[in-house]
């Protein structure tokens, strides 16, 4: 277990990373070589209750004041990394690592089914655990126990009324590539090399770009910094080869690839479920070992992801978000221009974008239901109507942001699976970063969608240092091809998983919905990818359910986080 530091009259248990270290240690008079627990200690006792405002980074802690015999367990802004506790008449038992909780109280270990609801519906929330007697303490969240009395708060949020508005493009574009180089310089700090994935996409290549640019500045050996790429090549037009090598050829930092074809997804189908959570990443988990197997003989821990840019930057839209505004606000005029606008960009009738954007302001938004979900559960669970009962969404106004809002809430939980599948290894995402997300969240939509150009601020900011052809890449390769290869190759496994499905047992999948659409999987007919991604973990990890819970060896390391008991 990661042992309390005791800092004066506090005990600090921290796992994590702050964020603009040096500004803090000046700020409080504290030394260069003071602890992460010194410095939350530090900011506690100068700024109290509001101490958390003051702390950037990604990062889980709990903090034990004996003379006010007060309990602190906070996450940072966006729940990066997991915090879970049990509440009993005697104590408060909380750790990062849910198998320890879990086989700590004994708890009864039913599924929440908010919980579910949200994994299957990509509307997870990260304020609830995978069981309905664990509590987790929310992103941006702080629970705060004393003698008698117990409150969880949020720190933070985003400002839906905030706006920003600058003169010209460049202004958005050169304060837009001020917060990402930051916040890429603030992730590289690493006692090893640190790796970059690499997709040869606009995200991942922006990274590479200005960690290239930071570490060649401070002199750094070409070492300290390599790339690593999942390769899907045996559909051409999945190949994202010819623009991983044009990355690589730009900045010539040591490469690694990983050959999905080596280390076929759904390959461990059939095998015990080794998380303690059910994770969409199960399905690549040889293509991951693979990758850490590759730091660690380079004797890295960290890596960069390129997750989360599209969320920020919108890379998709099916309707332009910019018209409903303008219905929100009654500009009727404005919104019958900007349908005429992006018409010939979407080849979509003009009437059909006002009409499409008329029914996200009134109609029920679209959940991304999956055909073989029970309407029952979706019902009961609220999965048919996210949002419609969180007074946080419903207060934003203006239908982009909310869209984007609730795009960006659920980023948290889905690196979560990452980490759960790989928890040795520090996975480090610089697009989510609280103050590039406050200013890209608070500027006009029409810097980030134009016609006939999605992220088109990231674009125009990262030209700057990215090849023209990564840029302004429109295609997008990935998994997709290969997923349904392999469920083909996987058939006998995979039948033989939902033999008396779990899923349908407890309610949340139509049992005849599921046989129709494992069938058409299996005889590669249309079906949601990502979506029969989780279906696999969920039965998978239901199934576990049946073993007797075990209580965590300390010794593990997986076990080596933020735990305690109070």
């Amino acid at each position: 277990m990661s042992p309390s530091v005791v800092n004066g009259d506090l005990m600090v248990s921290f796992d994590g990373r702050i964020d603009d270290r040096n500004d803090l240690l000046a700020e409080l008079s504290l030394s260069w070589q003071a602890s992460d627990a010194a410095i939350v200690a530090a900011a506690y006792r100068r700024w109290d209750d509001d101490f958390l405002r003051h702390l950037d980074g990604d990062f889980v802690l709990a903090l034990w004041e004996p003379a006010r015999q007060r309990l602190l367990l906070a996450r940072d802004c966006f729940g990066l990394q997991p915090l879970y506790y049990h509440r009993t008449p005697e104590a408060i038992v909380w750790s990062s690592h849910l198998a320890a909780l879990v086989g700590e109280v004994g708890c009864d270990r039913t599924p929440d089914s908010q919980f579910v609801a949200g994994f299957l519906s990509y509307g997870s929330r990260g304020d609830v655990s995978p069981y309905a007697a664990i509590a987790s303490v929310p992103p941006a969240g702080v629970l705060c126990a004393t003698r008698g009395n117990e409150s969880v708060r949020t720190y933070w949020n985003l400002d839906p009324t905030r706006e920003i508005r600058m003169a010209s493009d460049l202004d958005y574009e050169e304060r837009f590539f001020e917060l990402f180089r930051n916040s890429v310089r603030n992730r590289l700090a690493a006692r090893g090399p640190v790796f970059c994935e690499l997709s040869g996409g606009v995200d991942s290549s922006a990274i590479l770009a200005v960690a290239d640019g930071i570490h060649r500045a401070e002199g750094l050996p070409i070492e300290r910094l390599q790339t690593v790429s999942q390769i899907y090549d045996e559909t051409a037009g999945m190949d994202d080869r010819p623009f991983i090598t044009l990355v690589e050829e730009a900045f010539g930092r040591p490469r690694h690839h990983v050959h999905e074809k080596d280390l076929p997804l759904f390959s461990s189908i059939g095998d015990d479920y080794p998380f303690d959570e059910p994770s969409p990443a199960w399905s690549g988990t040889g293509l991951f070992m693979a990758i850490n197997e590759r730091m660690a003989a380079h004797h890295s821990t960290v890596i960069l992801s390129g997750m989360g840019g599209d969320d920020l930057c919108w890379s998709q839209i099916m309707n332009p978000p910019g018209v409903a505004d303008e219905l929100a606000r009654f500009r009727f005029g404005r919104a019958i221009r900007e349908s005429r606008r992006w018409a010939p960009a979407l080849a979509k009738p003009r009437a059909a974008i006002l009409l499409d954007a008329v029914r996200s302001l009134f109609a029920r938004a679209d959940a991304k239901v999956m055909p073989w979900i029970d309407r029952r559960f979706a019902r009961s669970s609220g999965m048919d109507r996210p949002g419609s009962d969180d007074a946080e969404v419903r207060a934003i106004r203006q239908p982009s942001r909310r869209m984007q809002f609730m795009m960006l809430r659920c980023l948290a939980v889905e690196m979560g699976f990452r980490h759960c599948v790989s928890p040795e290894i520090d996975v480090r995402y610089p697009f989510v970063d609280r103050r590039l997300i406050d200013f890209v969240f608070a500027i006009p939509i029409d810097q980030h969608l134009r016609p006939g150009e999605t992220r088109s601020l990231q674009r125009r900011a990262m030209a700057r240092v990215l090849p023209h052809e990564i840029a302004y890449r429109q295609s997008k390769g990935g998994p997709g091809a290969s997923i349904y290869r392999r469920f083909r190759q996987r058939w006998p496994a995979i039948k033989a998983l939902f033999d008396q499905p779990r899923v349908c047992d407890y309610g949340y999948v139509d049992r005849a919905a599921l046989a129709e659409a494992l069938q058409r999987a299996a005889h590669s007919q249309n079906l949601n990818a990502p979506g029969l991604l989780r279906l696999v973990a969920l039965e998978s990890w239901l199934r576990t359910l049946e073993r007797p819970s075990v209580a965590a060896d300390p010794r593990d390391r997986k076990t080596a986080i933020v735990s305690g008991r109070r």
